[in-house]
């Protein structure tokens, strides 16, 4: 749910002009993560609101696992594949600041990323402004 009202809210602000323009090379959010998002997995492609909300970043990256049990009955209950499962349907098509972290060797449920240390050992890189290691 956390993924969905942020995008959601970060697009609505790109559309409508509500925050000033911050100067050049600056941007509203620095480092936007999602893990798990339970998203349809189209969101960020140009157009979406995922989109525009990525445009409101430096940087956004979403860790996902095709073994999370939770989201795969919200794709069969959705009928569309969903972000953190197994990522983006169209890879190439993110803007180019879309990061995607294929955490199926380390996370086999929803809440899993926590109790992997290679994965919160990436997201304080991340969140450092650092690139994303290959997990």
């Amino acid at each position: 749910m956390g993924a969905y009202l942020v995008i959601r809210a970060l697009a609505a602000y790109s559309r409508i002009d509500a925050i000033a323009e911050p100067q050049p090379g600056q941007f509203l959010i620095d480092e936007l993560t999602f893990f798990a998002a339970d998203v349809d997995n189209e969101i960020l492609e140009k157009g979406e609101d995922g989109n525009h909300a990525a445009a409101e970043c430096a940087r956004l990256t979403s860790y996902f696992s095709y073994k999370d049990p939770v989201l795969g009955i919200s794709q069969i209950v959705n009928h569309d594949g969903r972000l953190g499962l197994g990522g983006a349907e169209h890879p190439r098509r993110l803007p180019k600041n879309a990061f995607q972290i294929d955490c199926a060797t380390l996370v086999e449920s929803h809440s899993g990323y926590r109790d992997a240390a290679e994965v919160m050992d990436d997201i304080a890189e991340v969140l450092n402004g650092e690139p994303s290691d290959q997990i």
